[in-house]
């Protein structure tokens, strides 16, 4: 295989991790046809494999952040409130912290699920109840191996 081919090869597969996997998007980032991609991971085994593993990369971030949507944001307001006696004089003011917890709705991970799912070893098809407790068991499994 030619240097010209090895190069055009690792250029398509940085912007396809730059794109996060979106084949159409890299192939406009890189002006490198998504058919030649299409025929080296057909005609050559060792791309084949470094598009698995790039592939794999753009998934775990993608988990990743899922998993961190999945826990739940929280935002933090305050409120300033001023106090004033009977004759309007200011005596102090009184400050409320509020903590709001955002959930994300399960269409997100779902979608999350059903583009990397297979992966990441998952199942494409997977109930909306099952998604948290799921990915909270995939991101022990794989502390687990981590720490092995």
């Amino acid at each position: 295989m030619s240097d010209k081919v090895r190069d055009n090869q690792a250029q398509f597969l940085n912007a396809l991790f730059q794109t996060a996997g979106n084949i159409v998007d890299a192939e406009k980032l890189c002006k490198i046809s998504r058919h030649s991609h299409y025929k080296w991971i057909r005609e050559d085994p060792d791309y084949k494999q470094r598009h698995r593993e790039t592939m794999c990369e753009v998934a775990s971030i993608a988990f990743d952040s899922g998993m961190k949507l999945i826990k739940g944001m929280k935002t933090t307001t305050v409120e300033t409130k001023e106090k004033y006696d009977k004759n309007g004089k200011l005596v102090g003011k009184e400050i409320t912290t509020i903590i709001t917890e955002h959930k994300p709705e399960n269409t997100m991970v779902k979608y999350v699920l059903n583009k990397f799912g297979d992966l990441l070893g998952l199942t494409q098809e997977i109930e909306a109840e099952e998604v948290e407790q799921n990915l909270i068991q995939i991101t022990e499994e794989r502390a687990d191996d981590k720490t092995e």
